[in-house]
């Protein structure tokens, strides 16, 4: 599970598949605070990011 602070606002969960190539996305959970991230998922790394 991933969550923010809740005094963070308009911070979005983004996530790709390698630290070192591709872009960005925004994760599909958007703006829910927390994340439940299932565990058979791949590798994926992830960063808040403020708009």
């Amino acid at each position: 599970m991933l969550w923010t602070p809740a005094t963070g606002t308009n911070w979005v969960l983004q996530e790709r598949l390698s630290l070192t190539a591709g872009s960005w996305t925004n994760a599909p959970s958007g703006w829910t605070n927390p994340v439940t991230v299932p565990a058979t998922m791949p590798t994926t790394f992830y960063r808040l990011f403020k708009p």
